[in-house]
């Protein structure tokens, strides 16, 4: 369970506007609790849960529409491709599941997702680090893994 460093990490990056920082899991937004099994800085999913479930003051369609802002300026980085992918992902599993939704245009970020990760392609395929270990392709095939999950919860592909 999510605890109350958690929760004011995403109150804050809310407040500030710097959802985009949040998905990056940049500092002062990083959060990694010590049985994450997140292969990354911060563990996304967990501070998406409570973004998603809770509103902090803030309507949903306020939280979707920065959000969507944030990914838009992030997709187009490596870093960010990561985190747009999961996003996507977190997104799909939650409407397959009936759970809460912030609404998310996933095939628009799903598109855009896909034309970056075509930019990136060959960095990829080359970058054998964290998740992209266990693929002969690197990264690329953790996110095609990504990806066909998102399809399997009934979400777009974007690799």
């Amino acid at each position: 369970m999510a605890d109350q460093k958690a929760n004011e990490i995403v109150a804050k990056a809310l407040q500030a506007d710097q959802l985009d920082e949040l998905l990056l899991g940049r500092s002062p937004y990083a959060y990694l609790p010590r049985w994450s099994p997140s292969d990354e800085n911060t563990d996304l999913t967990i501070l998406l849960n409570i973004l998603y479930k809770n509103d902090f003051g803030v309507s949903k369609e306020v939280i979707c529409s920065r959000l969507v802002t944030a990914a838009r300026r992030i997709t187009g980085s490596y870093e960010g491709l990561f985190p747009v992918a999961t996003l996507i992902l977190f997104e799909a599993g939650h409407r397959a599941r009936n759970d809460v939704t912030v609404g998310l245009p996933l095939n628009d970020l799903a598109a855009d997702l896909g034309s970056a990760i075509s930019k990136y392609r060959s960095r990829l395929i080359a970058d054998k680090s964290g998740p992209g270990s266990q693929w002969e392709d690197g990264r690329l095939g953790d996110l095609r893994r990504l990806s066909d999950n998102s399809r399997d919860v009934g979400g777009p592909g974007f690799a």
